[in-house]
Parts: structure tokens; sequence; C-alpha cells
């Protein structure tokens, strides 16, 4: 369904969720993400876009041309007061010669006019403008994004209104230089997976934003099983790339140039052209903390890189052990990132369910992040 929400002189701005706009994986591969520490574009666009649940693009175009755009991912999610729809801001991106900074104090018509529609459209639910997959109105819903804490105001600028901060939480990088298979494992059944999703929605009861739209996305997830047939540590895996202009760090920058000028860095890292995996939906049994490791080593072996990145509410008990095993490889001792934010939009959630998100971790999907 597609729907026009203004069209003036050359510009049109419209909502939809049947296909992806016209220019709009151009648009998204051309924009750096960050500002003070890691600046870098997104590869795998296509993959991402055609496997996101539920989208909602709400794009503006001048002249036939898209020059700005905000696409939602609509997730039915787990919290720990209940159901709750979650609209994602997965992508938000602007051709470069149409941003325009916070610091400026005069606006055109145009961009005025733009920003406050935006910000009507922004601060009601997305099916009120007509479009949408059935949700129900008064279903509990809100926004939530992921954001460098230094650019919640560029955010509130461009949007026309505040998120507010709720979580924290850090990348994790794990490196192997020369991965090996340290465990048996097996790609998951179609048989098991119901099993599998049950197993983990009890695992991760204590948790808000759970869920489960990209779990086993291309079958890449990966189990460890006893001999009597439990599992006993899985994964899902992405195969993902990042394109990095600048690692946010001196020190490693410096590593960087080095490899780079003695042509080591494909054979080694490879920044510019960062192929990884992201590891998420992770369990373990009690007590096989080190089978999860060594199935991370072997899932690097298995797809024959040498890096994986998670990300992890900086109180999840994830994030609290694989911190303490130090198992992390040699990225982790040079590279030290800045935590990131969860920010939040209520649209109809009471006081009592938002004091409750602020109050337990929350799940990050790592396919929402690549």
């Amino acid at each position: 369904m597609e729907k026009t929400l203004f069209d003036r002189a050359s510009i049109q701005i419209k909502i939809t969720t049947e296909c992806v706009p016209e220019g709009l994986p151009t648009l998204i591969k051309d924009t750096v993400l960050g500002t003070n520490g890691l600046k870098y574009t997104h590869g795998r666009v296509d993959d991402r876009l055609a496997h996101l649940h539920h989208p909602y693009h709400l794009w503006i175009s001048r002249k036939n041309r898209i020059i700005a755009n905000l696409t939602f991912g609509g997730y039915e999610t787990l919290m720990t007061f209940g159901k709750c729809n979650a609209y994602y801001v997965r992508y938000f991106a602007f051709r470069s010669d149409y941003k325009t900074s916070e610091n400026q104090n005069r606006e055109t018509k145009g961009n005025s006019i733009v920003k406050k529609m935006v910000s009507k459209i922004m601060a009601n639910h997305p099916t009120a403008q007509g479009v949408g997959y059935g949700e129900l109105h008064n279903h509990p819903a809100l926004h939530f994004a992921y954001i460098e804490p230094d650019n919640m105001r560029s955010l509130h600028h461009a949007l026309g209104f505040e998120f507010k901060i709720i979580r924290l939480f850090q990348t994790l990088p794990f490196t192997r230089l020369k991965p090996r298979k340290k465990v048996e494992f097996s790609r998951v059944l179609e048989k098991e997976k119901q099993g599998i999703e049950q197993l983990l929605k009890k695992h991760y009861s204590n948790h808000n934003a759970l869920q489960f739209h990209y779990l086993f996305h291309h079958d890449n997830f990966f189990t460890v099983k006893s001999d009597s047939g439990e599992i006993i540590a899985a994964c899902q895996v992405n195969d993902c790339m990042f394109h990095i202009e600048n690692t946010g760090s001196k020190v490693f920058n410096n590593v960087v140039h080095v490899l780079e000028s003695t042509g080591m860095a494909k054979k080694i890292l490879d920044v510019k052209n960062l192929r990884f995996l992201s590891f998420d939906h992770l369990y373990y049994a009690p007590g096989k903390e080190r089978v999860l490791i060594d199935l991370f080593e072997s899932l690097l072996w298995k797809f024959r890189l040498k890096l994986a990145l998670m990300w992890f509410d900086t109180e999840s008990p994830y994030y609290k052990m694989l911190l303490q095993s130090r198992e992390l490889g040699w990225i982790k001792t040079l590279y030290k990132p800045s935590p990131n934010a969860v920010v939040v939009n209520s649209l109809n959630l009471s006081k009592e369910q938002e004091t409750q998100l602020e109050n337990n971790p929350w799940f990050i999907s790592s396919f929402d992040v690549t």
C-alpha cells in the first residue's frame, strides 16, 4: 500500500509498505554513519531491505528523485510487561546536499514544511497514515532507534521531537587469526525451529524487545548438542559487510595503516571492505560457556573469516560473561568503542510500562545494526 502525504511544487512525501522506493538502496549505501567514533557505510543493504519485517518507507522526493528516507521495521516484540509493537528506525538517510546542521539558525521554507510534516507523522502510530499490516492502535506501541549518545540532538533536530535514552549497549569483537574447528556443530533443521524458539523465549524472558523475525535467517542457526541430543550451545549467524572510513581509534587507525602499507590488510583485516560474521540469539546451557566460545571459533572456521561482531546491552549476562572470559581475541585489546544508546519514543505506553523498559536488558538483533 502506498499513500501520498504531501505534494506541492516539486516535492512529494510518500509512505509505502509495498516495495522499496526507487533509488533507496543507493541512498543508504552512500550514507556515512557515525560522528565522533566509528565512521562507516553499510554493505549487504539489498539483503537487509529484502528481508526487513513489515517495512514502512517514508520517503521524500524532489523532481522525482529521492532525497531523504526514513524506514521502519515493524516488529512484534516481547517486553517484560507483555507484547508490544515496536517500530525500529532501520534507515534514516539524506542525500548529502540536502543535509542541514542543527546549528543553522535559518531553514528554507520548504525544509521547514517537510520537517513539520515528518514530525507530525512520527508523533502518531504508523498505521494512522492509512497504511499498515493490521496492527491494533490500542496495542502497546513505540518507536525505537540505536544511536551514538552524541548524536541525540541531531536526531531531535531532524525529526522534530525527542527520543528518550533508556539503555546503553556495546559492541564486542571476537577474532581469531587462524580459526580452527573446536567443536562439532550442526545447522538447524526445520523440525527443530519451533522448539528452539520456545527455548530462547524462556532463556531471554528477563529482556525487553525480544523478537524472532530474523531468527533462522538463511537457515544460519547452528547448535552444539550433547551425546543425548540436548542443545548445549547455539547462535544465529549473519554474514555482514561494513565499509569503514575511520575506526574512531587513533591506535587502531595506526594498526590499520601498517596493515595496508605492508599489504597484509586483506589477509588479516581489510577495514575498507570489512566482511565479518555477527552472532545473536545466543544460548548456552548452565556451565557450558566454553562450548559457546568454541562454537564462535568453529563458525569463523566454517565461513573462512577472522572476525565476528556482537552487540549487547551493557547489563546483559552475555556481555559480562564474554568480557570476563578474556577469550575475545586481539582486536578487543586495541579497540575500545564507546557505548551506544537505545532510544525510545512511546506512542501509547503507560508510565509503568516505560519504567519497565528502563529496568531490564534490551535484546539487540545484529540484523538490525548491520
